[in-house]
């Protein structure tokens, strides 16, 4: 875009030196007709100067159009850049906006993890705690069933007992 605006300031000052050029050689014809005294004298000095001014006002013209196409280029190139700027401001405001729900839905995975891991640590817990209540209630039953086999052993000692004694009693 520097180049474009160093185009337009040479070509501007181009223009004017070759108006000024222009203006000077208009009042140097104008001077060689004044001094010349005659119609004759007057065709063949101003022809070179005239041919002179036509190709310089032709030369201006030809650079007035290129200016005028580079302040078109430039006034587009400025609509381009502006539209970009906007452009990129709006996704520097989605980019933020998507950045902020990172972070929250960071947030909320972290809290679910949490949450995860404690229930997992219940559940593992109680499963502990299960096993353990299964351990005494298999070493619990165990010890019914050891008792139970003690109690009819015993019962057993105990009518045995009895019987002999009953005999014994029935024999006095």
């Amino acid at each position: 875009m520097d180049g474009n605006l160093n185009d337009n300031a040479s070509l501007r000052a181009r223009i004017k030196e070759l108006e000024r050029e222009r203006d000077e050689l208009h009042k140097d014809i104008e001077q060689l007709c004044m001094q010349q005294s005659g119609p004759s004298y007057i065709g063949l000095p101003t022809h070179v100067p005239l041919h002179r001014i036509a190709g310089l006002e032709q030369e201006t013209e030809n650079l007035k159009k290129k200016l005028a196409a580079c302040t078109r280029e430039n006034q587009n190139l400025q609509e381009e850049l502006s539209e970009a700027y906007h452009i990129k401001g709006q996704l520097a405001s989605l980019h933020s906006a998507e950045v902020s729900k990172n972070i929250e839905a960071e947030k909320q995975l972290k809290f679910f993890q949490g949450c995860v891991a404690a229930a997992f640590s219940e559940r593992d817990h109680a499963v502990m705690e299960a096993e353990k209540a299964k351990e005494k209630e298999e070493l619990m039953s165990r010890g019914f069933h050891e008792l139970q086999q003690r109690i009819e052993e015993n019962i057993c000692k105990i009518l045995a007992l009895l019987q002999r004694l009953a005999v014994e009693i029935a024999r006095i």
